[in-house]
C-alpha cells in the first residue's frame, strides 16, 4: 500500500541494507538508524512513526516507509550500501525418507528406525532449525516432545503469543515461535481477519508452514495418512529430535484468495531472519521466493540475510521455485544458498479410468471416488462452456472459475486441461457447474508429472499422453461415458525418481558461472502434517479438515535439505556451512562396499535385487543421478534430465555424513566472489577485506560444481580439497561433456591425514563448435570407497 506524507509525497517500504553492525550495541543500532531517518523525514517523531524494523542482530539495516527522494538521499549517506523497495515474494509449495535411504522399515524398542544416519545423529538431538513461513499448527503430533531433553541453554528466542496462540503452545519440541506483520500491513493495510482469515499470531491458517515444519522435524508418528487412508505409513520428520522454531512471515492476499495463496515481504522476511540468528538457530529453511534480482546480490533480502545467517555458521537451504519447466527461472541464486529442486519419489496413487469404448487408462487420485462400477456421461469441457459475451477471454478446456455453462455440465464426468489456474480451482468450477466428477489431462509440457490433490468432488489426472487418448474418445463418438475406479497406494514405481516440471530451472540469470539449483530432494506427492484451520485443497470454500495432507512443491523439497543438514550439523558440529553443502552434493560413496568389502557387496547386492527390496535411491551407487531402473534421471516427459534440473542430483542422505572430501568456502571466499561481482566487500561488510585490483572470474569460487559458460578455446579452473577420512589416495575419472575435453592435474591426490587441502586444475579445452547452448559432464574423485562427484556445464562463445 502506498501511503502519502504530509507534503503529498507518495511513500512504500524500503530496506536499507548497511552490512555488519561494526559490533555496535543493539540500541546503538536503533539510534543510528532513528538519526538517519531524522535527517530526511525532519523530526524525530517523523522518524519514529516510518520505522517498520531495525535489523540489528545479525547484520545492519532498516525498513521503513520512505518516499524515492528520501531513499535516494539515504543511499547516499555514510555506511549505506544498497537501498530497494521491499518486494513480495511467495511460497514455493511418509515415503519420501524411506525413498532417500533413511529409514529402513527396522524400529528401535521407541519406534524409530535404526537407520545409520539418524542414530549417528541421535536424530538431530538439540540441532534447532527455523522456518520462515506461513506459521505452525502447535497441537500436530509431529511437533509432540515426548521424551526430549531440556531446551538447549544456548537459545534466545521465545513464545510470541497472539490469537489462538499463547506460550503453552510451545514446549521442548517448538521451542519458539514468532510472527512478523509491520511490511504486510505496510503494503496491504491492517489485517482484517474477517474478510482476510488468518490468525494475528504465529498459529497457521493455510497450512503450507506446518507441512514444511513436519518434513524437516516431524516426531516419528504411526499410521499417518491423508484423505482416510492414502500413503498410510510412519510419517518422520529428516531429524525428529531437532528443536523447531517457526518465523511466521507469510500471511493471505488481501481480500481472500480463494486458493489460499500467500505473499510474504522483504521487509517482514529481513526481520525473522535477524532474530532467528540473534535466536540461535543452527539451519534455516527458507521455502520462498520471487523473481529474481538483476539489479544483484546486495539488492535482494533473502541473498543478504543468508549471507549474514552463512557468516555466523548458519546453514540456509531454500526452495529453487516452481516455474518450470522454463529455462533461467531458479531463484535463490546466491553461492552460499543451498538451492534445492524437486523430484519425484517411488510412491504414486493409482486410478484407473475405464472409457465407454473398453480402453483403460491409470490415473493418479487421493479424492473421493465415484458410485462403483458407475459409468457417467463424459464431457470435455471446452465443450462446456457458456456462451456469454463476458466468457470470451477463457481458455478453452481449462475449466477457469465462472467458465462452464451447468446446463452441460450436470451431472457429468467433465475432462480439464492443466493450465493458468490450479488444479483444484478447476474441480470447485466443475463442482458449481454441478458436475458429477473430474479428469484432469496434463499438457505436453507436465508429462508425466502428477501431483495429487484432495479435490472437492471425485476424480483423477492422467499424463499428457493419456489425455490425448481421452480427447480422442471423446471426439470419436456422440455419447461419451467413463467410469473411474476407487484409488490404491502403490510403492516400488519406476522409473523414480524424475524431475518434477514444475521445478525451476537454470542455468542462473544472476550469474551463469554459478550452478544452480545446487541439489535435489523429493518434492512431488509428500505427505506431512497439516493445519487444523486449512482445508486439504487450501481453498476457502472447502470446509473438510485433515491432520494430514499430500502436497507438491519445491517447497516440500527444501524442508528434506534442511532436516538432512541438521543431522550433518549434529554429526560435525565443527563443518562450516559450505562443507555441509559440499557434503550434500558430491557424496555417492557406496558404503555397502565399505562395510562388506567388494566380494561380500556384489553378493548383498545380489540378494537385494533377488528379493525387491527398494533402491533406497540406489544407496548402494555413485552420485544420485540416475532412477531405480539404473537409467540416468529423466524430467517429467522422460527426456533426459540435466544440471540446471537438478544440480548435483538427488541427495544421498546416507552418505553425506561421510564425504571423503571437501569443497570449503569461508566468508572471505565469498567476499572475494562477491568483488568479482562488481561489489566493493569492505562497503558492503565493513571488513578488513579489501577486494584486488584483478579479482578472479566467478567460477573459480571453491564450488563442489563447475559452469563456464562464453568458453572461447580454453580455460582453466582451479580447485580445493579437504580430507575429512583420513590417510587416503583418490584417483580422478572423467565424463567429457560432447565436444569438450578436459584434463585433470595432478589426476592423483594421496592425503596423509584429515583436514589436509591440496590444490587442482581443471583445464577446458574446445575440441569443436559447440551445437547446443550448454553441455553436461562431471568428474569424480574415487578412492575406492568414497565417490566424490562434481558436475560440469559448458557453453561456448
Amino acid at each position: 500500500m502506498i501511503e502519502k506524507t504530509e507534503n503529498d509525497e507518495e511513500t512504500r517500504v524500503y530496506i536499507v541494507y548497511s552490512g555488519n553492525h561494526g559490533g555496535l550495541q543493539p540500541e546503538e543500532v536503533v539510534d543510528m538508524h532513528h538519526s538517519m531517518l531524522s535527517s530526511v523525514k525532519g523530526s524525530v517523531d517523523e522518524a519514529r512513526d516510518s520505522l517498520l524494523y531495525s535489523y540489528k542482530h545479525g547484520f545492519n539495516g532498516f525498513a521503513a516507509h520512505l518516499s524515492d527522494e528520501e531513499a535516494s538521499a539515504i543511499s547516499e549517506m555514510d555506511g549505506v550500501i544498497s537501498v530497494f523497495p521491499s518486494k513480495r515474494r511467495r511460497i514455493h509449495t511418509t515415503r519420501s525418507w524411506e525413498f532417500l535411504g533413511m529409514a529402513d522399515g527396522k524400529h528401535d524398542a521407541e519406534g524409530s528406525s535404526t537407520n545409520s544416519l539418524w542414530k549417528m545423529a541421535n536424530y538431530g538431538q538439540d540441532t534447532i532449525i527455523g522456518l520462515l513461513d506461513t506459521g505452525i499448527w502447535p497441537e500436530c503430533e509431529s511437533f509432540m516432545d515426548d521424551g526430549m531433553l531440556p531446551i538447549p541453554s544456548t537459545w534466545r528466542g521465545f513464545c510470541q503469543e497472539g490469537d489462538a496462540f499463547n506460550s503453552s503452545h510451545c514446549n521442548k519440541k517448538l521451542i519458539g515461535a514468532r510472527y512478523y506483520l509491520k511490511g504486510y500491513e505496510a503494503d496491504y493495510g491492517p489485517l482484517n481477519t474477517t474478510t482476510t482469515p488468518d490468525y494475528r499470531s504465529p498459529r497457521d491458517n493455510n497450512g503450507h508452514g506446518t507441512h514444511t515444519s513436519s518434513i524437516a522435524t516431524s516426531r516419528e508418528v504411526r499410521n499417518a495418512s491423508a484423505l482416510g487412508g492414502y500413503g498410510i505409513g510412519r510419517a518422520a520428520g529428516g531429524a525428529p529430535m531437532a528443536r523447531l522454531a517457526m518465523y511466521k512471515v507469510c500471511w493471505p492476499i488481501i481480500g481472500g484468495d480463494p486458493t489460499g495463496q500467500t505473499t510474504c515481504t522483504d521487509a517482514d522476511t529481513l526481520a525473522a531472519i535477524d532474530d532467528a540468528l540473534f535466536d540461535g538457530v543452527h539451519v534455516l529453511s527458507i521455502s520462498l521466493g520471487g523473481n529474481v534480482p538483476l539489479e544483484g546480490y546486495i539488492e535482494d533480502a533473502i541473498t543478504l540475510g543468508s549471507l549474514h545467517a552463512v557468516n555466523l555458521g548458519v546453514i540456509v537451504a531454500c526452495s529453487v521455485g516452481n516455474d518450470g519447466p522454463t529455462p533461467g527461472t531458479a531463484s535463490n541464486l546466491a553461492p552460499w544458498i543451498i538451492t534445492v529442486g524437486a523430484s519425484s519419489v517411488d510412491r504414486y496413487f493409482p486410478s484407473r479410468v475405464l472409457l465407454g469404448d473398453g480402453t483403460k487408462v491409470i490415473g493418479q487420485s487421493v479424492t473421493p471416488y465415484v458410485q462403483e462400477n458407475k459409468f457417467y456421461p463424459l464431457v470435455f469441457s471446452a465443450d462446456a462452456m457458456l456462451s456469454s459475451e463476458e466468457n470470451l477471454h477463457f481458455s478453452a478446456g481449462q475449466c477457469l472459475p465462472g467458465s462452464l455453462n451447468p446446463e452441460k455440465v450436470q451431472g457429468k464426468m467433465v475432462f480439464c486441461l492443466r493450465g493458468m489456474n490450479s488444479r483444484v480451482e478447476k474441480s470447485l468450477e466443475v463442482k458449481r457447474a454441478g458436475g458429477a466428477a473430474i479428469i484432469l489431462g496434463n499438457l505436453p509440457s507436465s508429462g508425466a508429472e502428477i501431483s495429487v490433490d484432495a479435490n472437492v468432488l471425485p476424480g483423477t489426472a492422467v499424463v499428457s499422453d493419456d489425455a490425448t487418448t481421452i480427447l480422442a474418445y471423446i471426439n470419436s463418438t456422440i455419447n461419451p461415458v467413463a467410469h473411474i475406479d476407487p484409488a490404491k497406494t502403490v510403492l516400488g514405481i519406476k522409473p523414480a525418481p524424475f524431475m518434477a516440471a514444475f521445478s525451476s530451472r537454470g542455468p542462473n540469470v544472476l550469474d551463469a558461472n554459478i550452478l544452480k539449483p545446487d541439489i535435489t530432494a523429493p518434492g512431488l506427492n509428500i505427505l506431512a502434517a497439516w493445519s487444523g484451520a486449512a482445508s486439504p485443497t487450501q481453498l476457502i470454500a472447502d470446509e473438510r479438515r485433515v491432520k494430514y495432507n499430500i502436497i507438491s512443491g519445491t517447497s516440500m523439497s527444501c524442508p528434506h535439505i534442511a532436516g538432512i543438514a541438521a543431522l550433518l550439523k549434529n554429526i560435525h558440529p565443527d563443518w562450516s556451512p559450505a562443507a555441509i553443502k559440499s557434503a550434500l552434493m558430491t557424496t555417492g560413496e557406496n558404503f555397502i562396499l565399505k562395510a562388506f568389502g567388494k566380494v561380500k557387496t556384489n553378493f548383498f547386492l545380489t540378494f537385494l535385487a533377488t528379493y525387491d527390496i527398494f533402491w533406497a535411491l540406489h544407496c548402494f551407487s555413485t552420485a544420485v543421478v540416475t532412477n531405480n531402473e539404473g537409467l540416468p534421471m529423466t524430467d517429467a516427459s522422460g527426456n533426459p534430465a540435466t544440471p540446471f534440473e537438478y544440480g548435483s542430483g538427488q541427495v544421498n542422505p546416507n552418505h553425506a555424513s561421510d564425504p571423503g572430501l571437501l569443497y570449503d568456502a569461508t566468508i572471505d571466499d565469498y567476499m572475494l566472489f562477491l568483488c568479482s561481482s562488481g561489489i566493493n566487500v569492505s562497503k558492503a561488510l565493513h571488513t578488513t577485506f579489501t577486494c584486488p585490483k584483478d579479482p578472479p572470474r566467478t567460477n573459480e569460487l571453491n564450488h563442489p560444481s563447475i559452469v563456464i559458460s562464453n568458453m572461447s578455446t580454453t580455460e582453466t579452473i582451479t580447485r580445493t580439497v579437504t580430507n575429512a577420512d583420513g590417510t587416503s589416495e583418490y584417483t580422478v575419472y572423467i565424463d567429457e561433456p560432447p565436444g569438450v575435453s578436459i584434463h585433470i592435474h595432478p589426476k592423483t591426490l594421496c592425503f596423509k591425514s584429515t583436514g589436509e587441502k591440496q590444490n587442482f586444475t581443471v583445464k577446458f579445452t574446445l575440441k569443436r563448435p559447440l551445437n547446443q547452448e550448454y553441455v553436461f559432464g562431471s568428474y569424480t574423485w574415487d578412492d575406492g570407497v568414497h565417490k566424490v562427484r562434481s558436475p560440469i556445464a559448458v557453453s561456448a562463445l
